[in-house]
């Protein structure tokens, strides 16, 4: 509660106290829940505090990672990414990476940060259907998505 209200102060005093609680409902973490308020000072101090929450998942299947994406957030995605990068090669519960998503919801910037941040997570193709993220753009009509990738020759192995 204290993370999603913005409570920089509470929080703080709440990571001093091991066993305090860091998961709500649907087992969200609080880190989930100040990625989704938008609260930048607060998700610092929680991965600081708890790095082991940027790796949790929620009960929908979302890591914080995704959950910023999901929310088209780029600043949120950066702070998440330079603390830890592997993030970005982490795949949801329907088999898609953190790149596919992207593509998924046609957010250019926010595959741009991931890719220079994790190269060759972007070639990593969807489990279930052997797709990549150029497909996944055409399939889901992201057209600026689509020219992205052909325009961008470190992604031209994408093509096939």
């Amino acid at each position: 509660m204290a993370a999603r209200k913005g409570y920089s102060k509470v929080v703080e005093r709440l990571l001093k106290i091991p066993s305090a609680a860091t998961t709500g409902p649907r087992n969200y973490s609080a880190l989930h829940t100040a990625v989704y308020a938008g609260h930048t000072d607060i998700i610092e101090k929680l991965l600081n505090g708890r790095p082991e929450l940027a790796k949790s998942v929620a009960g929908d299947g979302y890591t914080p990672l995704a959950c910023a994406i999901s929310n088209n957030n780029l600043e949120i995605v950066k702070i998440l990414l330079k603390h830890d990068p592997s993030l970005a090669y982490v795949k949801n519960s329907t088999g898609e990476t953190r790149f596919h998503v992207a593509a998924l919801n046609g957010f250019v910037p926010i595959a741009e940060e991931i890719i220079s941040t994790c190269p060759d997570s972007a070639y990593i193709t969807h489990e279930k259907y052997s797709t990549n993220a150029l497909h996944i753009a055409i399939n889901n009509e992201k057209p600026k998505f689509a020219d992205f990738i052909l325009k961008t020759p470190q992604l031209h192995r994408l093509i096939n």
